[in-house]
């Protein structure tokens, strides 16, 4: 595990902003503010990820 720091222009919430909203009441418009927080952290893979194509990305609120 590694942690970097990525830009992203388009993120993908087809397969986890239900999840997202139902399980942590987080939206997707909220999500997307808080990847282009600049103290983000962004843990690549994801440890919990199955498929181990997804990031992790922590923010303060």
């Amino acid at each position: 595990m590694h942690y970097a720091c990525y830009v992203f222009d388009d993120l993908d919430w087809s397969h986890r902003g239900e999840y997202m909203e139902a399980k942590h009441g987080i939206s997707v418009a909220l999500a997307n503010d808080a990847v282009s927080d600049a103290n983000r952290v962004l843990v690549d893979p994801d440890y919990n990820s199955e498929s181990g194509r997804t990031v992790r990305i922590i923010v303060y609120s």
